[in-house]
C-alpha cells in the first residue's frame, strides 16, 4: 500500500510512462501466442463437435 501511495504521489511522471511501456510490451508479447493457441483450440473443438454429430 505504501508503494502505491508513493506511485500516485510521484510528480515526475516517469513511473507512469515506464509502466505503460512495460504493459504494452507484455501485451504485444502475449497476443501472438494466445492467438495461435486460440486457433488450435478452435480446430480441436470443431473436430470433436464433428465427431459427435449424430446422423
Amino acid at each position: 500500500m505504501k508503494t502505491l501511495l508513493h506511485f500516485i504521489k510521484d510528480e515526475s511522471g516517469n513511473g507512469v510512462i515506464d509502466y505503460c511501456l512495460l504493459s504494452c510490451l507484455i501485451s504485444a508479447g502475449l497476443i501472438g501466442p494466445l492467438k495461435l493457441i486460440g486457433q488450435r483450440l478452435s480446430i480441436v473443438f470443431m473436430t470433436i463437435a464433428n465427431a459427435l454429430v449424430i446422423q
